[in-house]
């Protein structure tokens, strides 16, 4: 999983609030150019600016339309 992340171009991460560990410190292995974040609670994750996309909303209600 993390030669995946460190290999990837774009980064989705959905639904967690990157409090538990170990997985919240899988996003530190991301060397791509974007970054997408969902989730519907504030993160203090999002003032990072490399951040491109912040989504507050449930990941349910966002990835629907491709369920």
């Amino acid at each position: 999983a993390l030669e995946a992340i460190a290999r990837a171009d774009l980064l989705m991460i959905g639904g967690t609030s990157l409090t538990v560990y170990p997985a919240a410190s899988f996003i530190r292995y991301f060397r791509g150019k974007k970054r997408i974040i969902i989730n519907r609670d504030f993160l203090n994750f999002e003032i990072n600016p490399h951040s491109d996309l912040m989504i507050r909303e449930s990941i349910g209600q966002v990835l629907a339309p491709w369920a």
